[in-house]
């Protein structure tokens, strides 16, 4: 039971191609799609309606939690999120909260080259309760994010029994940057 926390990546297209080419219709018992974004959440809802596993597209903007038949539905947890320690502890919390109980792994992707943001993202990944089980340095190569340089890193996570979402409730903060804005 997976569940894809935001899918900009396509990542849906990509594990329904290899369950075809190397698993079975039971490799996958059941995987989500959560995105805020209607048209993709649509077109991944076309691409997957013949994938060899039942696919569920859901529109849904993370800041809000997770609707209840989502929380603690899932084994594994796979997201991108923005590239801000604020986004990383959101997305996380909500993964936290998918996941059935104290159990499960979690795919973070982060490629935030900040000085100090790596610190702060395991600070983060600590604090929700989860354990790096492995770091996949420079996993996900991007074109034309000489931001990122080109890269982001792969975080496989192990939920630990001290589980628990860093963020409860709606989140009303920035995501994309940790700058306020200036009052008019």
């Amino acid at each position: 039971r997976i569940l894809l926390l935001g899918d900009d990546d396509l990542t849906a297209l990509a594990l329904s191609l290899l369950v075809r080419c190397r698993g079975s219709g039971s490799t996958i018992a059941r995987l989500t799609v959560v995105d805020v974004d209607p048209a993709l959440v649509a077109f991944l809802a076309r691409a997957l309606a013949d994938a060899p596993f039942p696919v569920a597209c859901v529109e849904h903007d993370v800041r809000s939690p997770l609707p209840p038949e989502l929380v603690g539905a899932f084994d594994t947890v796979v997201t991108d999120p923005p590239y801000t320690i604020a986004a990383a502890r959101l997305f996380l919390s909500r993964a936290a909260d998918a996941l059935e109980g104290r159990r499960g792994d979690v795919f973070l992707s982060y490629g935030s080259r900040r000085p100090g943001a790596g610190m702060q993202l395991q600070r983060a990944i600590v604090e929700s309760g989860f354990l790096i089980q492995r770091l996949s340095r420079d996993f996900n190569e991007y074109v034309g994010a000489g931001v990122l340089g080109g890269t982001s890193h792969l975080y496989h996570l192990a939920a630990t029994d001290e589980l628990a979402p860093a963020v409860t409730g709606a989140y009303l903060e920035p995501l994309y940057t940790s700058v306020q804005p200036r009052p008019a």
